[in-house]
């Protein structure tokens, strides 16, 4: 959340969403970040990154408040989390509740859309990051 929030005030918005979820864990160097499944460059990353701006950073920001479909993606989210029977909400878990949510942005970014969720649940088998749900 906290990197989510630091992007968003980065990129000039005034809300966090999963559109902020999604380039946090991008910027993340680990093996199952989202950015080796949804990009095949870092420079595609970093064009996709910089069209994203909407304004000037602001230092004055101290929260934003988080989009309405990003709280229906940490609802989700939390139950994928406790069918895997897990302890903590990680990015994981929002991205395979995101690809499940037409209206999230993470949902509308990602293609194609056939077998989504199974595709990305497939990465994260791969990675050792979950199980199979």
């Amino acid at each position: 959340m906290e990197g989510a929030r630091l992007i968003a005030i980065e990129l000039g918005y005034d809300h966090i969403s999963t559109l902020h979820f999604f380039l946090s864990d991008c910027k993340n160097e680990r093996k199952d970040s989202i950015r080796n499944f949804s990009f095949r460059t870092e420079e595609d990353f970093k064009t996709f990154y910089q069209a994203q701006r909407v304004g000037d950073s602001s230092i004055f920001i101290d929260t934003l408040p988080i989009t309405m479909e990003a709280e229906r993606t940490i609802y989700k989210a939390i139950k994928i989390r406790d069918k895997l029977k897990e302890k903590q909400v990680r990015p994981c878990h929002l991205f395979l509740a995101a690809t499940q949510l037409p209206e999230s942005h993470i949902y509308s970014m990602l293609e194609p859309k056939q077998e989504l969720f199974q595709r990305l649940e497939n990465f994260y088998i791969r990675n050792d990051t979950i199980k199979k749900l």
